[in-house]
């Protein structure tokens, strides 16, 4: 447990930038990308917030439909980027899955 949410280790590793154990977790345990803690946020939404480009191209190549998942207060991924200005992570995943920004458009 991290603070008042309970995390994954995977959602840990995502949060401090451990690529590597980010893609060990994701070569045991692919289903992991899709858990989401307390509030909603999958391992996705924590690597958009922090700019980690390198580890959300790893979690797209595993399963990009997580991009799709919206946190307690109803934001994608794609959100959470646009929110910290990380333009680079916004292109790259405009590109992977171009309805994430319909998506928001449409529902958020």
């Amino acid at each position: 447990m991290v603070g008042n949410q309970t995390e994954s280790p995977l959602h840990i590793a995502a949060m401090l930038g451990h690529s590597g154990f980010v893609e060990e977790v994701l070569s045991q345990k692919v289903e992991m990308a899709k858990e989401q803690n307390s509030q909603g946020l999958t391992s996705l939404h924590l690597v958009m917030a922090k700019g980690y480009f390198h580890i959300v191209k790893n979690l797209l190549r595993v399963d990009p439909e997580v991009c799709f998942f919206r946190d307690k207060y109803g934001r994608n991924p794609l959100h959470v980027a646009a929110m910290k200005d990380h333009i680079d992570i916004l292109e790259l995943l405009v590109r992977v899955r171009p309805n994430a920004a319909r998506d928001i458009l449409e529902n958020g």
